[in-house]
């Protein structure tokens, strides 16, 4: 089955297809085989060092999170208002539709498709990737992270490109946004576009009710410990100082 969405940023209508197929490059073969597939457990974030969004689909509104929505969100984990605010600011700064690919976790899952790699076929990868340093293996560089290489990405291999990008208002990894949607990357994709806000919020639900011990210090507003899980170990320190500002804010 065929249908269109609409695409912002001067794209118009882009066609996608219901089908099971797997890459583009080679339609019988099929995906590579995932956490969130397989029916095991997912990784929490801190697995992948994830580094603020890059990009955005649909309107950059830059609001603060309505306090209705907030107060639904804290009610079904058991958190205050003030707690959801403050990981909706330093995540994305009230946008819905932001969106990070992280194509270093990307090119695990299709090594082949590295920019300039040459293939036995004698085609060449497309993904650019420039890791920030030896231990450091995201990507800082927004023409790699941002809607146009998601979109890219995406056209090569959607569960690839899904499962390597972190999405909406919290910024939660694609793995959630399959998970939400029946393990179907078109269909999470689809919707998220749809309705931005209502699935930001259940992505945001989906990660905690899988990662009690960040919702135990989410509750505690144990930003350190919360901010090694949610952001990675790489910037605790970071991140641990902006969720706890957020949160006085918020509670100001």
């Amino acid at each position: 089955m065929w249908f269109l969405v609409p695409i912002a940023g001067g794209l118009g209508l882009a066609l996608y297809g219901l089908s099971r197929r797997a890459s583009p490059h080679d339609p019988s073969a099929p995906s590579t085989p995932s956490p969130a597939a397989s029916g095991a457990a997912p990784p929490p974030q801190d697995a992948y060092g994830l580094d603020g969004y890059a990009g955005i689909f649909g309107a950059t509104d830059k609001t603060a999170l309505p306090a209705a929505r907030a107060q639904a969100i804290a009610v079904k984990l058991g958190v205050t208002p003030a707690v959801v605010q403050a990981i909706a600011h330093v995540e994305s700064r009230g946008s819905d539709g932001a969106i990070r690919f992280e194509p270093h976790i990307y090119l695990k899952r299709r090594p082949d498709l590295l920019k300039g790699l040459k293939r036995p076929d004698g085609t060449e990868g497309v993904i650019p990737y420039t890791a920030t340093g030896p231990k450091k293996p995201w990507d800082k560089d927004p023409a790699h992270t941002g809607k146009a290489a998601f979109e890219l990405a995406f056209a090569l291999d959607r569960d690839a490109a899904v499962e390597s990008s972190s999405f909406g208002r919290f910024q939660v990894l694609g793995l959630w946004l399959k998970k939400i949607h029946g393990g179907d990357p078109l269909v999470g994709f689809v919707r998220w576009r749809g309705d931005p806000a209502s699935v930001s919020d259940a992505l945001l639900v989906a990660w905690f009710k899988d990662n009690k011990p960040a919702l135990a210090a989410a509750k505690q507003q144990d930003w350190r410990t919360f901010a090694r899980i949610y952001n990675g170990p790489g910037r605790v320190d970071l991140y641990a100082g902006l969720l706890q500002k957020a949160h006085e804010t918020a509670l100001a």
